[in-house]
């Protein structure tokens, strides 16, 4: 799909910074100097903050912004986590043999087991919930304080509102499977899917896959929808006022989306993890198999045909939808059906819309060298474009990070 892995060989960043070059063509280009070799790296999700994972006196210790944290054992791999709003940063940690997450360099409690892949910010990163082992007991740790036991736990369930005020997640009870949400069971089934458990935006609304005598269900606000031979996986998604729901199902061999309740067309195969909803629920678009090439469905109507394509995503008004395709060895963006320039790559999960939905952008690839393209113009080449950017700020400035020759770069495309 035309991604790139970013990774920087000498890149422990001091955000003293090295110079701010003159805008040109409203462009800044803001230097931040490397220094020592890194463990690991990570960004914010809004691509324009970085954490290192180095070494200092023989201890771990996550470098944010510059500012180095407590240093530990071990910082645990690929457990890094930025806020939505990137203004909070979460990681696990080992010290003593015992483990632990860390949030905003203030250590949490301890315990014998932490699911680092299970841990779960708030929008505004002021709440958290992860999953532990205390001896033979799980548990579940919202804001440092721990929940009711349970016998068993199913840690890629947890999941916590965009506000922080509601947690859920899936436990075992003999051998059956619930909900727990704010502490109290749901109705009890065979299975609950991993990683299902989904709140609506405002965090009034929570659903999720549940199965009972070989169907599989959505669950919504406690209400049970009709069964089928299969959910797909990665394929739920709920509207932002939590009214509307779109799920990927198998049934009697053949596969499609239900949205609302409403069956849409069959086909031979969706993509996996391809669906997505309009944040008013009106509008629904997906990945769809023919015969071993991909189309994306948009409102249940196949688009033109590729080699490749990549998940659909819908502007935050709902009129407008943009998705990577791949055709021979060359990628381009399609917005509202319209073809952008041809790239020989495209960066994962870069396409993004402005706040006001009146601009495009992306992370694309010519030859070796990565650019950030906005509305089809092309921002200055870097050796590579830090995955979780760009991202467009509420002026409309364009903000992303970049590295070339060893050195990282904060990029600001001005309006």
């Amino acid at each position: 799909m035309g991604s790139i892995v970013f990774r920087i060989a000498v890149i422990l960043v001091v955000l003293a910074f090295a110079g701010c070059g003159r805008p040109k063509d409203g462009i800044i280009e803001e230097r931040l100097e490397p220094t020592n070799p890194s463990l690991g790296i990570a960004a914010s999700k809004d691509g324009c903050r970085l954490a290192i994972v180095t070494v200092r006196d023989g201890k771990q210790v996550l470098v944010v912004d510059g500012q180095p944290g407590p240093g530990f054992d071990v910082i645990s791999k690929d457990s890094v986590l930025f806020s939505a709003d990137g203004k909070h940063v979460a990681y696990g940690v080992i010290e003593d043999g015992k483990q632990l997450v860390v949030l905003d360099g203030r250590p949490g409690p301890v315990f014998d087991e932490v699911g680092v892949n299970s841990v779960r910010l708030s929008t505004d990163g002021r709440h958290i919930a992860y999953a532990v082992r205390a001896g033979t007991q799980y548990m579940v740790v919202v804001d440092g304080r721990a929940g009711p036991a349970c016998e068993g736990l199913m840690g890629a369930s947890v999941a916590l509102s965009p506000d922080g005020k509601h947690v859920a997640y899936g436990i075992k009870k003999g051998e059956k499977k619930c909900l727990l949400l704010d502490g109290k069971a749901g109705p009890e089934f065979d299975g609950i899917g991993e990683g299902s458990v989904v709140f609506s935006a405002d965090g009034n609304h929570v659903g999720y896959i549940a199965s009972n005598g070989g169907k599989w269900l959505v669950v919504l606000d406690g209400q049970m929808g009709s069964g089928f031979d299969g959910m797909l996986q990665g394929n739920f998604a709920i509207s932002r006022d939590g009214k509307s729901a779109a799920y990927g199902v198998q049934n009697a061999g053949k596969q499609f989306v239900v949205l609302n309740g409403q069956p849409g067309p069959e086909f031979q195969s969706i993509g996996q993890e391809s669906l997505s909803l309009s944040p008013d629920g009106k509008r629904v678009a997906y990945a769809v198999g023919v015969e071993g090439k991909w189309s994306v469905a948009v409102d249940h109507k196949l688009g033109p045909i590729f080699d490749s394509i990549t998940k659909p995503i819908f502007s935050s008004d709902g009129e407008h939808i943009a998705y990577g395709a791949r055709q021979g060895e060359k990628w381009r963006i399609l917005l509202d059906g319209q073809s952008g320039a041809e790239f020989d790559g495209i960066l994962n999960d870069s396409v993004v819309f402005s706040i006001d939905n009146k601009h495009l952008a992306y992370g694309a690839r010519k030859g070796r060298k990565w650019f950030v393209v906005r509305d089809e113009k092309l921002d200055p080449e870097f050796d590579g474009i830090i995955k979780g950017g760009p991202t467009f700020r509420a002026d409309g400035t364009l903000e992303y990070l970049a590295g070339k020759k060893g050195v990282s770069f904060r990029v600001k495309h001005l309006p």
